[in-house]
C-alpha cells in the first residue's frame, strides 16, 4: 500500500516526532519542569585561574561534560543526516553516541566524527546484531551503549499515524540494510542482566547500559558487568507516566548498601557515571537526598530507653514520622529484613527539601 503525503504533512509530522511523547505528551514536559527546577549551589573564595571542566570516559574526552545522545533519524532535518552531526559535534570536541537508528549507516558516519559510542538494542534473536557489532568495532567504537527502557513503542500516535507510514515503506534502516525492517531495532522481551556480559564478551568493549532509573537496577546491572549507568526516561519519550529523569539521577546514582566491605570499592571502580550538563547539574541535589536517606535509617536503630518512641511502623508497612516522648520527631522505619527497610521515605524526602528552602 502506497501513502501519500504533502511537504506540509511531513514538516507537521516531524515537529511531533521530535517535540512530542507518548499519550498527552505529559512525561516530556515534566522533564523539562524537573531540569528548571534545578538551581547550581555556587561555591565563593576559590582559585579559578585554571577551570577545567572537562571529562575522559572510555576513550572518549569532552572539553564539557556534555555527550550527544543517541537519536534516531538525523535525516528528517537535514540532507547529510547523522555525517553533519559528526562533523559539528567533532569541530566542538563533543563526543557522539551514534544510534543504531540512524538515517547513515554507522560506518560512514565514523568517517567524520571523532571517537564515539555505539548504542545497540538487543532483539529477541541476539544472532541479527552480530554483523552490527563487528562492524562497530571495526568502525572504532569505544563503548556500546546498550539500551533498556524501551521494550515497547510507546503510544507517540502522530508519528506512528503519519510520518511512521510515510517513511517506513520497505526499506531497513542502514546500519541492518541486510535485515528485514525493524527486525533488529526492537528490544527482546526477555532482555535481563546476562546480555550485558554476552555484548561485552562478543565485541570486547565496555557497556554501558542506558535507561536506568531505579537504584535496584543500577546495581544489577553493574553486578552483571556494566562499566557505567546512563540515568534516563528516555526523554519522557516513550513509557508516559514515568519519572524524570531528574527525579531518578540522585536515586539511582545511590545503589543499596553493599553486603560487605569488599563490595564498595569494587563497585566504585567498576561503575562510572555517564552525566549530561543536566544530571551534572542534579549532582547539587544529592547532598540532600544523602541527609535525607541518613535521617530516615537512623529510624531503623533501637530508639535510647529514655526516649521511646509513640509509634513504629509495622513490618508491612512504610516509614513514617511519629514523636518521641520529649516531643522530637523521629523516623520510624520497618526492620531491615522488610525489602524497604533501605528505602528511605518520598515524604520525608518532600518535607526535607521543603525545609530547606
Amino acid at each position: 500500500m502506497s501513502v501519500t503525503a504533502t511537504a506540509d504533512d511531513v514538516r507537521e509530522v516531524i515537529e511531533a516526532y521530535i517535540h512530542g511523547g507518548p499519550a498527552d505528551g505529559a512525561t516530556v514536559r515534566a522533564n523539562v519542569e524537573a531540569w528548571e527546577g534545578i538551581a547550581l549551589r555556587p561555591r565563593v573564595l576559590r582559585d579559578v585561574t585554571t577551570v577545567d571542566l572537562g571529562i575522559d570516559l572510555f576513550g572518549l574526552r569532552s572539553p564539557v561534560p556534555v555527550i550527544a545522545a543517541p537519536w534516531a533519524g538525523h535525516g528528517l532535518l537535514y540532507p547529510d543526516g547523522e555525517i553533519a552531526t559528526a562533523r559539528g559535534l567533532r569541530a566542538a570536541g563533543i563526543p557522539l553516541v551514534q544510534s543504531a537508528g540512524s538515517s547513515v549507516a554507522l560506518d560512514d558516519v565514523a568517517v567524520h566524527s571523532g571517537p564515539f559510542w555505539q548504542q545497540v538494542y538487543v532483539p529477541d534473536d541476539r544472532t541479527l546484531i552480530d554483523g552490527f557489532l563487528a562492524r562497530a568495532v571495526t568502525a572504532g567504537a569505544t563503548a556500546l551503549v546498550l539500551t533498556v527502557d524501551h521494550p515497547a513503542v510507546g503510544n507517540t500516535l502522530p508519528f506512528r499515524a503519519g510520518l511512521g507510514r510515510i517513511l517506513s515503506g520497505d526499506a531497513p534502516p542502514p546500519n541492518f540494510a541486510d535485515l528485514p525492517s525493524g527486525s533488529a531495532l526492537g528490544t527482546a522481551t526477555d532482555l535481563g542482566p546476562t546480555d550485558i556480559g554476552v555484548l561485552a564478551a562478543k565485541t570486547g568493549l565496555p557497556v554501558i547500559v542506558k535507561g536506568v532509573v531505579r537504584a535496584d537496577d543500577a546495581q544489577r546491572a553493574v553486578d552483571a558487568g556494566a562499566a557505567a549507568i546512563v540515568v534516563s526516561n528516555h526523554g519522557g519519550r516513550q513509557l508516559a507516566g514515568s519519572i524524570t529523569t531528574a527525579g531518578a539521577s540522585s536515586r539511582a546514582r545511590s545503589p543499596r548498601p553493599p553486603r560487605s566491605p569488599r563490595s564498595s570499592p569494587r563497585s566504585a571502580r567498576r561503575c562510572r557515571y555517564s552525566w549530561t550538563a543536566e544530571s551534572a547539574a542534579a549532582k547539587t541535589s544529592s547532598g540532600r537526598s544523602r541527609s535525607a536517606r541518613t535521617r530516615c535509617s537512623s529510624g531503623v536503630r533501637s530508639p535510647p530507653p529514655s526516649r521511646p518512641t509513640a509509634k513504629t511502623a509495622s513490618p508491612d508497612g512504610p516509614a513514617r514520622r511519629s514523636k518521641t516522648s520529649d516531643g522530637r520527631s523521629s523516623c520510624a522505619a520497618p526492620p531491615r529484613s522488610h525489602p524497604s527497610a533501605s528505602i528511605w521515605s518520598p515524604r520525608l524526602r518532600r518535607r526535607h527539601h521543603d525545609h530547606r528552602r
